[in-house]
């Protein structure tokens, strides 16, 4: 579809520079008020989750591969989980590799209305400045990162292991049944 918007009228004698500040803040206008019409990520993804169920969603090396309802239903549950541990935090990180864990978390916490920030693992260093300056309050990490990264455990880190190890097989089932 083509979107055309018309802006303020302006004098003839308009540098150029101005003119193209206007279509530009007209342009940004114009493309806030489209994503107020546009479902949310999550939604989006539940729809689509829906409609492929059974397709293949993501795969990797280490946790092998999920469908899209099994995808949906693990964010789902990680996001019952995550919530209560959550409540006062608005930007949680993520420090984990990319894999289907790192996909997961990202999902949940979108699910869960929070703000993913994946952190950058390959550089230990940065990370105390990438939490204040995205002001993070939690992390969600595993026991392997941290050990991985020689990064002493705190009161900030979430460990997934800890998440899955609550999550029973009939919470599963309920919830992919509820989900389909």
């Amino acid at each position: 579809p083509i979107r055309v918007n018309f802006g303020k009228p302006l004098p003839a004698d308009t540098p150029a520079w101005r003119i193209r500040q206007e279509v530009e803040e007209l342009a940004a206008e114009d493309f806030r008020t489209y994503l107020k019409t546009k479902p949310s990520l999550a939604l989006q993804f539940l729809r689509s989750a829906k409609r492929h169920w059974f397709k293949l969603s993501s795969a990797d090396a280490l946790e092998g591969s999920l469908t899209f309802g099994g995808f949906l239903t693990r964010g789902v549950l990680l996001s019952r989980f995550l919530k209560p541990m959550l409540t006062t935090a608005a930007n949680v990180g993520v420090l984990l590799p990319p894999s289907n864990g790192a996909r997961l978390a990202n999902m949940a916490l979108t699910i869960s209305g929070k703000v993913s920030v994946n952190l950058n693992y390959s550089l230990p260093e940065s990370l105390p400045a990438a939490l204040r300056a995205a002001d993070i309050d939690k992390i969600i990490t595993t026991r392997a990162v941290i050990k991985k990264l020689s990064l002493e455990p705190t009161e900030k880190m979430i460990f997934v292991e800890d998440l899955k190890s609550r999550i029973s097989a009939w919470q599963f089932i309920k919830t992919n049944a509820r989900l389909y």
